[in-house]
């Protein structure tokens, strides 16, 4: 590690990152802020750990989010 890592960042689990796209896919490929919260919580998600999780997908070009209906959809490499 460089310790030039954002401090700001948050840590997450390759397992916290499986559980949410699962989550996603099994919620037909998209979530919305709403079913965020409905979801995550049960799961021991939280939101920063989720927004974390969406903005590095998101980033990886494995997400993308319609400002428009405001819904994350998942890549079709990881909900075909």
């Amino acid at each position: 590690m460089s310790g030039e890592e954002d401090p700001a960042a948050l840590e997450f689990t390759e397992e916290q990152k499986a559980l949410i796209i699962k989550t996603i896919a099994e919620n037909g490929c998209e979530i919305d802020e709403e079913g965020a919260q409905r979801l995550m919580p049960p799961l021991g998600i939280d939101t920063m750990i989720f927004s974390t999780v969406v903005s590095q997908l998101m980033a990886d070009g494995l997400a993308t989010m319609s400002l428009e209906t405001e819904k994350l959809t998942l890549a079709p490499e990881l909900c075909p």
